[in-house]
């Protein structure tokens, strides 16, 4: 496991899929935008009182690098190098698995409309390609950059 791969990847498509997120919530005029209804959660479950975003954007990057780990695990068992095609693919996956997640949670947690839900869902399930996509691209070009490193002698 290479942890500056990870954290630069990890945090390059983290930041792309929440910009996206931030994009169609002011567009659209809806909250799509994941620290914000994660900090809504953090505060009915685990802390019960007002918190403020900390704990929501750390929990929101903290996904995003184990999102990240296993697409390197995938990667490496896989002797395939991160591309647009499988990230995208990787993200797919992620997104209908955070789709998942995020019904569980928000039954559980939050009361929300289902033309809300189905807005939520459509987007978190593109945010994910995005966030796969741009992983393989930063964890690639980490590479690069790695790869470069080891080569220069100075």
């Amino acid at each position: 496991m290479s942890l500056k791969k990870i954290i630069a990847a990890g945090t390059l498509s983290t930041s792309a899929m929440t910009a996206y997120s931030y994009f169609i919530s002011k567009r659209k005029g809806i909250q799509v935008r994941e620290p914000q209804l994660l900090k809504k959660v953090i505060k009915r479950t685990v802390l019960r009182k007002e918190v403020g975003m900390a704990p929501a954007w750390l929990l929101h990057y903290g996904v995003g690098y184990l999102f990240v780990t296993g697409y390197e695990k995938i990667w490496k068992r896989a002797h395939k190098p991160p591309t647009l095609l499988n990230g995208s693919i990787l993200g797919a996956l992620s997104g209908i698995l955070a789709i998942y997640v995020w019904k569980t949670v928000l039954k559980a947690t939050l009361s929300i409309r289902p033309v809300f839900r189905k807005s939520f869902f459509l987007q978190l399930f593109i945010a994910h390609v995005i966030f796969g996509a741009t992983a393989a691209i930063g964890y690639r070009q980490n590479l690069k950059i790695s790869s470069i490193k080891e080569k220069d002698p100075h």
